[in-house]
């Protein structure tokens, strides 16, 4: 049951029925009685995953409590991503502080296994918190790591058109429209590539509103 329940509730967050997804973990949560302390985490962290959704972020917090509560430390996967959440969460309601630990947290247990996507969405994360608090000589700071790790992602990446669709507002950030029209186009450029339709648009979508300036 639990196999078709996290199935259930996957493909619910994935078709963005999120009310649905919390009606099924809860549903999980109060009657299935043999459940493991990993299987009630996951329950968990997809309960904070569709809060997070519906922008309800102290209630998504509430869960990733539960899910780090349930979920073993050496289960890499699972803990990476709660904390990841637990991090943009954080970042939601401007706790900046505690989602920079977080993330710092994050970039140690990642550089471990030399995951370069996965580096690079925290420090992604971290950049976009320096910007929001208008610290400009950390988001420098930061932008030069991230590029770094950004020129060894190769070209065949789902991550990369994303993570430089949002890298180009720090670009704005810094009045720098030559970089961030160049970021934009190859972001639209690997988009079409690659066939991600809602991404693409996204990124024509901000190059209209860069040129219309």
């Amino acid at each position: 049951r639990y196999k078709i329940t996290t199935r259930l509730v996957y493909n619910c967050i994935l078709t963005k029925k999120y009310h649905e997804a919390i009606r099924l973990c809860e549903f999980a949560l109060s009657t299935q009685e043999n459940l493991s302390d990993r299987q009630k985490g996951i329950f968990h962290y997809n309960l904070a995953l569709s809060y997070y959704y519906l922008k309800d972020y102290f209630k998504a917090l509430d869960h990733i409590i539960y899910a780090k509560f349930y979920i073993p430390l050496d289960s890499y996967e699972d803990m990476k991503k709660i904390l990841l959440l637990e991090g943009i969460c954080n970042s939601e309601i401007k706790n900046y502080e505690k989602s920079l630990k977080i993330y710092d947290r994050l970039v140690k247990i990642i550089e471990k296994d030399k995951n370069i996507e996965d580096i690079c969405i925290i420090y992604l994360n971290m950049l976009q918190i320096y910007v929001d608090i208008n610290d400009k000589s950390k988001a420098v700071k930061y932008h030069d790591i991230l590029q770094n790790h950004l020129n060894n992602i190769k070209e065949d990446s789902h991550y990369l058109p994303e993570m430089l669709f949002n890298l180009s507002d720090y670009y704005l950030y810094i009045n720098d429209n030559e970089s961030c029209e160049n970021n934009l186009c190859k972001a639209l450029w690997l988009a079409k590539k690659h066939k991600n339709t809602v991404v693409f648009t996204k990124i024509l979508s901000k190059l209209f509103d860069l040129y219309a300036k």
